[in-house]
């Protein structure tokens, strides 16, 4: 966690920030505080759809390699733990990121995000601790207080095809908006929007052809369907043997 403090989340956060200020614009010079409040609220609902998803994503299976699982168990435990990951996310940030795109200076928001990512690390702990599954986060208490319900909030997969709609969305603005964005900023989209993709194909399950057909490797539910029916033909040949037996003994 501490590598990926210092070097994939302050590079991945800083072209990020300055890639959504120069797509949404940055905050007007002596404006209101009703002003910077709307323009923040516009950055931090393009920021908790498109990006803190996919990052939350993609540190999931960085933390898990670095435990020195294989690919395929990181996968598993991103897939597991993302929705929860992503519920603790949206507890956090988006308040957070209200004061930030609102109050704090362009050249300060990446300290401040560091600064906030000290208390966010906590919930980290509590994930690893407890698996992932067994958090109950901020936004499943407070669902479960309104409703009266033991069930958790969210639905994985509406969440999933909701940030994927996102994306698509938010790339055609982009893509719309090049010159304002740059080369830098439609390359920053391409690098998020490319995992967005397929972080949403595992989420949905639509992942195995890149995950096993390329490598001319199939899936386990696949490979223990065919070893059953390779039993169960097995099985067959072997009871019709022993029927011939039978015959010739009788015979």
């Amino acid at each position: 966690m501490a590598l990926w403090g210092a070097t994939v989340h302050p590079l991945a956060v800083h072209y990020w920030f300055n890639n959504l200020e120069r797509w949404l614009g940055p905050n007007p010079v002596g404006a209101s505080k009703s002003v910077l409040l709307r323009m923040a609220f516009r950055k931090v609902v393009v920021d908790q759809l498109m990006s803190s998803p996919v990052f939350l994503g993609s540190f999931l299976v960085y933390s898990a390699l670095g435990q020195g699982k294989t690919l395929e168990a990181s996968i598993d435990s991103f897939k597991e733990n993302w929705f929860t990951m992503v519920k603790g996310g949206w507890s956090c940030w988006p308040l957070a990121h209200m004061i930030n795109f609102a109050f704090v200076p362009v050249q300060w928001r990446v300290l401040y995000v560091n600064f906030v990512q000290l208390g966010f690390g906590t919930f980290l702990s509590m994930m690893g601790n407890s698996g992932g599954g067994g958090v109950v986060t901020p936004i499943d208490s407070l669902y479960q207080k309104v409703t009266g319900k033991d069930d958790a909030f969210g639905n994985v997969e509406s969440v999933a095809l909701a940030i994927g709609g996102s994306w698509i969305l938010g790339g055609a603005s982009m893509a719309y908006n090049w010159r304002h964005v740059g080369l830098t900023g439609l390359g920053c989209s391409l690098v998020w929007g490319s995992a967005a993709i397929l972080e949403i194909s595992v989420i949905m399950e639509q992942d195995r052809f890149w995950r096993f057909q390329r490598h001319g490797v199939l899936p386990v539910d696949k490979a223990a369907a065919l070893t059953h029916g390779e039993e169960v033909e097995e099985e067959k040949e072997v009871g019709s043997s022993s029927l011939q037996d039978n015959s010739t003994i009788e015979k």
